[in-house]
């Protein structure tokens, strides 16, 4: 099986608290709540996971509760917007329709962007994010075509989140990760702005659940992470096979990487393609429902076996609550 990455996988951020971003994915957004697990690299934190339908790969956000950390702080070298596609410009006025009812806050102006309109919003946080319209969008890749949204949800069907849309990366200096992208990942440069401050790029013909935003900012000031801020990107790629294969190409080109990390809902490996910015790659299978069903999900806290032997004491640091 090839190495090509097919697209987006997930994204992880940074959240200050866990029934406050429930919330706000379940009854603002509409997504679904479909993991509450523990962070594996910080057991005593919660990892929380909101998807489409069926959690599939490509339409997952996922957050790291950390409420003793300090607030993100905005500058250069890190990863500065999320979006979620919506399928038509007229989702766009829905959504903002929604957001005033809800309270959330937004920015009213509609923007276009390589084509496509956006919509940016901001959770309690500050995390910046957008909606961005399918109506333009151009894809061959399977992999990334529309999601089916979360069955019960209160937003119209119409007007859906349907998957992940492009994540945008501010940098000081953009060339040392353009040939990352190009000659190691195997990203296509599709376009820039006319005043070379954005650059768009896209994996294997996937549309805007495969792109990439390079914003060159002149700022020399570093962002701070922090809760409102995000952690990495994960990209998609088929199989073990396709790790072993990624893990070799990375030691070829001293590319710092971990090794494969069996994360029991997929596997993944680790690598900073410029210093400050974390992605990674991660396998379609085995996927969320290997330990719960459908309608279990999210109900109580889900570990994968290795982690059982530290249930009591994971679960006497995380705080329990409810969703509605």
């Amino acid at each position: 099986m090839s190495k090509t990455i097919l697209g987006l996988h997930h994204v992880t951020a940074i959240t200050s608290s866990a029934p406050k971003i429930c919330d706000f994915f379940m009854n603002k957004l509409g997504m679904h709540f479909i993991k509450r697990s523990a962070n594996q690299d910080n057991i005593l934190t919660y990892h929380l996971y909101f998807t489409d339908d069926m959690g599939e790969p490509g339409a997952i956000m996922t957050f790291f509760v950390n409420p003793d950390e300090k607030s993100r702080q905005i500058g250069n070298n890190e990863i500065s917007r999320l979006t979620f596609r919506v399928p038509s410009d007229a989702a766009l006025s829905y959504w903002q329709k929604r957001f005033d009812r809800l309270q959330v806050r937004y920015e009213p102006q509609i923007h276009t962007q390589f084509g496509a309109k956006y919509l940016n919003f901001y959770d309690f946080d500050g995390q910046q994010y957008a909606l961005v319209s399918e109506a333009t969008n151009r894809q061959t890749n399977v992999m990334t075509q529309p999601h089916r949204p979360w069955r019960y949800a209160d937003v119209d069907e119409a007007h859906a989140i349907i998957g992940l849309g492009p994540v945008t990366i501010t940098l000081h200096e953009p060339k040392a990760i353009d040939q990352v992208l190009t000659q190691i990942l195997k990203a296509e440069k599709v376009t820039s702005t006319a005043d070379q401050k954005y650059h768009l790029y896209e994996f294997a013909h996937g549309g805007l659940g495969a792109q990439i935003i390079i914003h060159s900012c002149g700022d020399n000031i570093d962002g701070v992470q922090g809760y409102g801020g995000v952690h990495h990107i994960a990209f998609t790629v088929q199989d073990d096979q396709a790790l072993a294969q990624w893990q070799d190409c990375f030691h070829h080109h001293a590319l710092p990487h971990s090794d494969v990390i069996d994360r029991y809902y997929f596997k993944s490996q680790y690598f900073r393609p410029v210093p400050r910015i974390l992605f990674e790659l991660a396998t379609t299978q085995p996927g969320f429902f290997i330990d719960e069903t459908y309608e279990e999900a999210d109900k109580k806290l889900a570990l994968p076996p290795f982690l059982e032997p530290e249930r009591h004491n994971i679960e006497a640091h995380l705080a329990p609550f409810d969703t509605k």
